[in-house]
């Protein structure tokens, strides 16, 4: 049995629903004849065994057979008799852990016997670790008395365990200590880090912070865990980080903090310095979308937001910024994105290579803007990192193309985050009659009793009481959506019809009253509410934000003023605000530290600055004022200075003033327009070019 055919088989035990020669083709990088030959062995050993040949059908394979036979199949994996042959990935597993584990002294040539290979082989072996360490500015180095070890940065080093874990691992085996999990790579993964380490840590995580899984993201709690892990071993061995930017935080009271003091005292590690504290807090907490984040983040958060939602709107021709869902749930996803990318810490997605190859238009879109993005500050961000933005883009793309047929009411269970589990009911939705009615982790089991639904759909084997249900991966193939077809045809649920979608259907009413009028105020807005709500149709208020021609009124428009410095510009742009009780001073004392804490971050393009505090400093309402100098300041910006034009924005929460954002967003996108409004010394020509865009509603 060749390790090829052994797979195979391991593979199609985990998937008791079977699956198709492509999708295994596509796994093993091969072709579909080529697994068809490796299916004739395997039905040649199963024979010769008095076992019954794989079931095919049409391109569709299945091992189906019965209790005990299945449990024979496994035993004749474990006979297989290629022990000593090991790929390459294996050998460069191996030899990494070799080197961070040795107690001793570890040379070229004692890897070389151990793998049993020639010494061309374990050169191009070395070359292999040298190229893909060198992605992380770390160097293997040789000597003749300390042997082969590896040089860098100590941070740079976690971040690169970290990424060859969960790409050469099986993170959920490892961190679920499944005791079967004990190939090649699992072996040498756990010389570094024991089972038993992971088991401490685990209970730990558990025991401080929740369930593994329970808030229905499990991806998330492996990879607190395994950073956990590698944190622990790594000062084990009296490894150390050095002091940088991040750590003169101060950790907040929480679970996180309680979590790392008790990882402490349960590995007896004595005098962990103040900057490894500072260092795993902010390594877990870079994974917590809610985490707290600056006046500078969250602007860099909402810009991105809207730029990225808005190029996706025009790439895809699909409406986005009318999914409230998805500018919420990404800008909380981003905010956490980008503290880790300026921090070099890489998020781990096990469903990767599934989301490409599913929503490779999502998928090339969202690649193009975030790799271009993170381009022009000198950060690379990972194929993992892009393909959890796909997945809210592509619930979006699903959730705007449903159809309003009779449908199946369902649930949702999954356990591998929201995020993941709205994507897969947006495909259910898209691909079947079927309105999911909830998604819900494993925390929310308890909500099903309440619901009025047929059947539940799960991605992990819970005890669903009287209701019906079915397994299926969290993000199905074909054949797993042929089982979930013949599960319908053999359980006729009770069909209803789908609901009228109220503030989509209001959204379309605006629409065609601007298509006339060119104009939407918010009075049209409030009128119009109360015309929907005496007929029954609630409309979501936080779908319908105010655009930018119905904030800034005349009196918050200044024109050609004259100012001393960048101080002065932003407290005289604010002072329309300040009048009409939208902020206080407070709000203004705090756009002004802002600046001088975190650096010229307002000026978002060439001569226009936005400034802005956070919510909580000062906005009392949503508004926005403007002011355009005679005299350009300078803001201390190199790139964008001086600046000519200067927003002042009062947000109160992270939706309501998404039109504004766009807005300004395209005015960063032409220069020239920034110039040109500077020049005018007119109040209605300045309104007729700044609103030019906004004459009909988006």
């Amino acid at each position: 049995m060749t390790k090829r055919t052994d797979r195979i088989i391991h593979i199609l035990l985990l998937r008791p629903n079977g699956m198709t020669i492509h999708e295994l083709s596509e796994n093993f990088n091969v072709s579909d004849r080529t697994i068809r030959n490796e299916i004739n062995t395997i039905n040649s050993i199963l024979r010769r065994s008095g076992l019954s040949d794989i079931y095919q059908n049409r391109g569709f394979i299945r091992l189906n057979h019965a209790k005990d036979d299945l449990m024979k199949i496994r035993e004749l994996r474990l006979s297989g008799d290629d022990a000593d042959y090991y790929t390459p990935k294996e050998r460069f597993v191996i030899i990494l852990f070799d080197i961070l584990t040795a107690h001793q002294p570890i040379f070229v040539y004692q890897e070389q016997d151990k793998l049993r290979v020639s010494k061309s082989t374990i050169d191009e072996d070395m070359r292999m670790l040298r190229k893909f360490l060198s992605r992380y500015a770390l160097q293997v180095m040789t000597s003749v008395k300390t042997g082969i070890y590896i040089q860098g940065s100590e941070r740079l080093i976690r971040t690169m365990l970290v990424d060859v874990i969960t790409q050469y691992g099986d993170l959920s085996r490892l961190i679920n200590l499944d005791a079967s999990y004990q190939d090649t790579i699992a072996q040498s993964i756990q010389s570094f880090m024991p089972m038993s380490l992971i088991k401490k840590v685990r209970l730990t995580y558990i025991d401080k912070i929740h369930e593994v899984g329970v808030n229905g993201n499990a991806a998330n709690d492996y990879q607190l865990i395994l950073h956990s892990c590698i944190w622990v071993r790594r000062l084990l061995m009296s490894n150390q980080i050095a002091a940088e930017s991040h750590d003169n935080w101060q950790p907040d009271e929480g679970k996180i903090k309680a979590y790392i003091t008790q990882t402490i005292k349960k590995f007896e590690l004595e005098h962990v310095a103040e900057d490894e504290f500072r260092y795993i807090y902010f390594v877990l907490n870079s994974f917590n979308s809610t985490f707290a984040s600056t006046t500078s983040g969250w602007i860099e958060t909402q810009l991105l937001t809207t730029q990225l939602v808005t190029y996706m709107e025009e790439k895809l021709e699909l409406p986005f910024s009318s999914q409230e869902d998805l500018y919420e749930g990404l800008y909380n996803h981003l905010t956490s994105l980008v503290y880790r990318m300026h921090e070099q810490i890489q998020s781990y997605n096990p469903l990767k290579s599934i989301i490409k190859s599913s929503y490779a238009d999502i998928y090339q879109c969202v690649f193009k803007f975030m790799t271009t993005y993170f381009q022009e500050q000198d950060i690379t961000i990972s194929d993992d990192e892009i393909c959890y933005i796909t997945v809210y883009f592509g619930t979006a793309k699903m959730q705007i193309e449903r159809d309003q047929e009779l449908k199946y009411r369902v649930a949702v269970i999954c356990n591998y985050g929201l995020a993941t589990g709205h994507l897969l009911a947006a495909e259910l939705e898209h691909k079947f009659n079927i309105e999911v009615l909830a998604v819900l982790s494993m925390s929310d089991i308890q909500v099903l009793a309440k619901l009025s639904i047929d059947f539940v759909i799960k991605t992990i084997q819970v005890d669903t009481g009287q209701i019906p249900s079915i397994k299926l991966p969290p993000i199905p193939q074909e054949s797993d959506y042929l089982v979930l077809k013949n599960y319908l045809n053999k359980n006729k649920a009770a069909k209803r019809a789908g609901q009228i979608n109220s503030t989509n259907l209001f959204d379309d009413v605006l629409t065609c009253v601007a298509d006339v009028y060119q104009h939407i105020d918010a009075d049209l807005i409030k009128s119009l509410s109360v015309v929907f709500k005496s007929h029954h149709l609630i409309v979501n208020e936080k779908e319908v934000q105010p655009m930018l021609a119905d904030l800034l009124t005349d009196d918050r428009i200044q024109l050609r003023k004259s100012v001393s410095d960048w101080k002065e510009a932003i407290q005289l742009a604010a002072q329309p605000l300040i009048e009409d009780q939208v902020i206080n001073e407070q709000y203004v004392h705090a756009m002004l530290e802002s600046v001088v804490k975190f650096g010229p971050y307002i000026v978002i393009g060439p001569g226009l600055a936005l400034a802005h505090a956070r919510p909580e400093d000062g906005a009392k309402k949503l508004g926005v004022s403007v002011l355009t100098l005679a005299t350009p300041v300078k803001f201390g910006n190199k790139d964008n200075d001086p600046v000519s034009l200067v927003f002042c924005l009062s947000a109160i929460n992270n939706y309501s003033h998404l039109n504004v954002m766009k807005a300004i967003v395209r005015l960063v996108a032409d220069p020239n327009k920034i110039t040109e409004l500077s020049q005018i010394d007119e109040l209605e020509a300045f309104k007729q070019t700044l609103f030019q865009q906004e004459l009909q509603r988006k």
